[in-house]
Order: structure tokens, then sequence, then C-alpha cells
């Protein structure tokens, strides 16, 4: 819950106006986050962050949202992941944005992937 909470106070400091806190987390209430991982995270280190994700998803029952806006093969991956690991998910997208400006979204500290707990 910390880490949510930081990261949302992080990302209001750094915008100059003011941010809707359901848009940001991409309609999921703070207290059910357990996990995140943002675009720069992912970008990153992929294989990692998808490690972790399979690892979380075994766990125990978790829910994963997915940004609509990821590109087409990595919203495959991770559907694929959830489906494998048997667990609910869901890919949400508000504004329709098309990922075509990769260097602009591999440094976004915008939400890829949020675990939920259910």
């Amino acid at each position: 819950m910390n880490m949510i909470l930081s990261y949302l106070l992080e990302r209001q400091n750094k915008s100059k106006a003011v941010l809707e806190e359901k848009h940001i987390l991409l309609g999921c209430k703070p207290k059910k986050i357990s996990e995140f991982i943002t675009y720069k995270d992912f970008h990153l280190n992929p294989r990692n962050s998808m490690d972790k994700l399979t690892t979380i998803l075994n766990k125990s029952r978790k829910k994963l949202v997915i940004n609509g806006n990821l590109q087409e093969s990595t919203i495959a991956k991770l559907i694929a992941l959830a489906i494998k690991a048997k667990q609910e998910f869901s890919v949400v997208v508000y504004d329709g944005y098309s990922s075509s400006d990769h260097s602009k979204l591999e440094k976004s500290e915008d939400l890829a992937v949020i675990v939920v707990e259910e």
C-alpha cells in the first residue's frame, strides 16, 4: 500500500495539473493493489518483470490489470501469462493512444501492469 501511495504522490508532484487517481491506477482502488510495474521498469528488464508477475500470479488469487497502451505483442504475452496461471485479467484503455512513439513510452512512469488482490 505504501508503494502505491508513494507512487501517486511522486506522480502528482511531477505534474503541473491535478491528476485523477482512477486514471493513473487504471480504475483500481489503491488498497487493493499489491504490486505494479511502470512502463520504464517493464522496458528496462522485460524478462525479470514477466518472471516477477509469474511468481506473484502463481502464489495466490490475484487479478492482472494491463494497460491497453502497451504494444499488442506485450499485451498478448501478459494475457497468456494470466490464462496459464488461471487468474483473471483485464485490459484497460482510457484514451485509445496508439503506442507508436516507443522511445517516449519506454521512459514513461505510467503504470504498465497492476496486480490486484481478489
